[in-house]
């Protein structure tokens, strides 16, 4: 079976979901400096960072992104719960968002659920994934 480099065809189709269909605002609210820069949001902005600059004040928070309801949840990363927030409201992602946006279980029990799905390779994918690998390789043997 590896005499040569195996090769593993990946090609997941799978429908765009978009921030909207997983919403419940049910998000703890954004407090202090970022909810100053999120009043001067603008509809390009991609996060607190380019809300920061319209506001005039220091940018930073480079990794902060703006959940848009028409849009597909980008990349969660293990500073979720900081890095995040809805641009049509001051709140954060809610655990639920966290865990359906992540293919994670919602009676899923961890204390720092958007760590844990930052760091992690979402369920749904690995599944996919692990179903590949027996497809093309493990059932050929």
């Amino acid at each position: 079976m590896f005499t040569v480099n195996p090769k593993l065809e990946l090609n997941f189709n799978e429908p765009k979901i978009k921030f909207k269909e997983i919403y419940d605002g049910k998000g703890e609210p954004i407090t202090d400096y970022k909810l100053q820069a999120w009043k001067h949001r603008k509809p390009n902005d991609k996060g607190i960072s380019d809300s920061k600059e319209h506001a005039g004040m220091k940018v930073s928070d480079f990794n902060h992104v703006y959940l848009k309801m028409d849009k597909v949840m980008p990349t969660i990363t293990g500073k979720a719960e900081h890095a995040m927030s809805l641009y049509d409201e001051p709140i954060k992602p809610s655990e639920t968002e966290l865990k359906k946006g992540g293919s994670y279980p919602l009676d899923y029990k961890y204390d720092r659920i958007g760590y844990l799905i930052g760091m992690s390779v979402p369920p749904v994918m690995t599944a996919q994934i692990a179903t590949e690998v027996f497809n093309q390789w493990i059932s050929k043997i």
